[in-house]
């Protein structure tokens, strides 16, 4: 009986370990991770002129100035149905975070086409990013 005792004990502190281990282990994304895949998921729907895509990039409750999702979403429709084929490429990404928000400047080259030709232009934007139930979302800058 009693090296039944040292056997549970045993296998109990190796429990107990493993799951201390695996709580100070994060083994979830890093935060500049899961925004580097929110700005790709607008980045890919910019391109793909996929209007659902590109709006789950955007919060809910977006409110930038006179902008909010309602008018960020016709925005993007319109752009998708003037330009033949857009290319989006961000050229540089530093993301700056601070607890549940982030800005992320980005300087980029956007091509696309026209009737009248293909068309380029560079460019930086700042984006503000806020981390909700639903994960990291874009709340201002566009």
């Amino acid at each position: 009986m009693r090296n039944w005792k040292i056997f549970s004990y045993t296998k109990l502190f190796l429990l107990l370990g493993s799951v201390l281990l695996l709580l100070f282990c994060s083994c979830g994304a890093k935060p500049e991770d899961e925004i580097a895949e929110t700005l790709d998921k607008r980045e890919q729907g910019m391109e793909k002129k996929d209007l659902e895509l590109y709006m789950s990039a955007v919060a809910k409750d977006y409110n930038d100035g006179e902008d909010t999702q309602r008018t960020i979403k016709i925005k993007a429709k319109r752009n998708m149905d003037l330009f033949d084929d857009i290319d989006f490429q961000v050229e540089k990404r530093t993301i700056y975070l601070e607890d549940d928000q982030a800005k992320v400047v980005q300087k980029y080259i956007l091509s696309f086409t026209l009737p009248a030709g293909r068309k380029s232009a560079k460019g930086e934007e700042l984006l503000t990013l806020r981390e909700g139930k639903d994960g990291w979302k874009i709340v201002g800058g566009l």
